[in-house]
């Protein structure tokens, strides 16, 4: 990062959050910041903290319902949580990051106390684990003149330099998450053999696993809550914990993916995962789940000697405490960035992430394994987001050249 040239400007000329941005373009924002407890929350719970305001102008928050009637009658509750998610932790300076600062996750101030995420920090010898408190986050970089802000392009107004940190006017209201994965999954109605897939692969692995000990040998020596709790909820391989949530990224297939591929009912699905055994599985031969994992990419993979394929998310983890990030919102879906991807960068074996895309046309990304048969799957809804990260949909299954029908 450049060194800051020029004369530091006296703090008393730096304007206010409040007095920052023009009345013209932001009385809706200005009236919820007055309404709310902002103020107190970041004179109480943040008050050493630099901080970026990502400042919706009128047309974004009328647009997202946010009229000033509706802030009038908006609980402090409600519009707490609106300012908090938008207020960033951090230094966002957008003349740093037009000199091509990478991309960076900024935590928002908002926080829910009920969810948790896992925790490393190394020291010399020694990688402490556990968890924090699941913040609100978001991902920031430049693209030009644009700032993108998890996977979307938002205008920027003219920014100003605060007391605190920066507030940069935006001309789009953020998508705040409010389910996990296969929640979100289950209310949108298009992915009942998704769904049943990873049904059919859940009671497979409590099967033939026995995933309450045994044969899960990192289970055996450390405190499985780290990451998450088989003993709880699973979702085929994506983590399913009541409370405890892996960062990640899912290319979901709909229904219409999966008829694609010859697959329209859940008895074709229950013949696929019948290769589910012991024996088939120590000699590697593919089964539902190794159909499906290119889908969501693993920073992790089963600790057992068993088809390299099968993945569960959030065991091996323990063992690489410092796993790469997997979280891939659709900004940075391009081979320069992930084309040789290392799933594992804090030690162990390499994993790569076994993905290639291309863009055609302006905007339309597919994807598809590196060593795939079957035609690319294009994304036909990028960015929805979930808990966990984003949800990318997609018109057709990821399949590795290694799966045989």
């Amino acid at each position: 990062m450049p060194e800051p040239q020029g004369n530091t400007i006296p703090t008393d000329s730096i304007p206010s959050i409040i007095a920052a941005l023009s009345p013209s373009s932001h009385s809706l924002w200005i009236q919820a910041w007055k309404k709310s407890n902002i103020e107190t929350i970041l004179s109480q719970k943040f008050s050493t903290a630099t901080i970026s305001v990502l400042a919706p102008d009128n047309t974004a928050l009328t647009a997202a319902g946010y009229t000033a009637d509706r802030i009038a009658a908006a609980t402090t509750s409600e519009l707490d949580t609106l300012l908090m998610y938008h207020t960033l932790i951090g230094n966002l300076d957008p003349t740093l990051l037009r000199q091509g600062v990478p991309l960076q996750f900024a935590k928002s101030l908002l926080q829910d106390a009920s969810l948790a995420v896992g925790l490393s920090k190394s020291v010399p010898g020694a990688t402490f684990k556990g968890t924090e408190i699941y913040s609100y986050r978001h991902a920031v970089q430049m693209a030009g003149n644009d700032l993108m802000v998890d996977g979307k392009r938002l205008t920027l107004g003219n920014t100003a330099k605060i007391v605190r940190g920066w507030v940069l006017p935006v001309n789009q209201v953020l998508e705040m998450p409010r389910h996990q994965m296969k929640q979100w999954l289950e209310a949108d109605g298009r992915f009942s053999l998704f769904l049943k897939a990873l049904d059919l692969i859940s009671a497979s692995y409590e099967a033939n696993f026995n995933m309450w000990g045994g044969y899960w040998i990192v289970y055996d020596a450390v405190d499985p809550s780290f990451q998450l709790d088989t003993k709880k909820y699973y979702a085929g391989w994506i983590p399913n914990v009541a409370n405890q949530l892996m960062r990640n990224t899912l290319f979901a297939p709909t229904d219409e993916a999966f008829h694609k591929a010859g697959i329209f009912n859940a008895a074709q699905l229950e013949t696929l995962n019948n290769r589910f055994n012991y024996a088939e599985a120590y000699e590697g031969k593919p089964t539902l789940d190794s159909m499906l994992h290119l889908h969501m990419p693993a920073a992790a993979e089963m600790d057992m000697p068993f088809d390299d394929n099968w993945y569960v998310t959030g065991v091996r983890i323990i063992s690489t405490p410092t796993p790469a990030n997997t979280v891939f919102h659709s900004d940075i879906l391009n081979n320069t960035l992930l084309g040789n991807y290392n799933l594992n960068a804090g030690g162990g074996s390499d994993k790569k992430l076994n993905l290639t895309f291309d863009r055609t046309g302006a905007s339309a990304i597919t994807v598809n394994g590196i060593d795939s048969e079957t035609p690319a799957a294009t994304i036909t809804e990028a960015d929805r987001m979930t808990l966990q990260g984003p949800v990318h949909v997609v018109d057709r299954l990821i399949i590795p050249g290694s799966f045989k029908f």
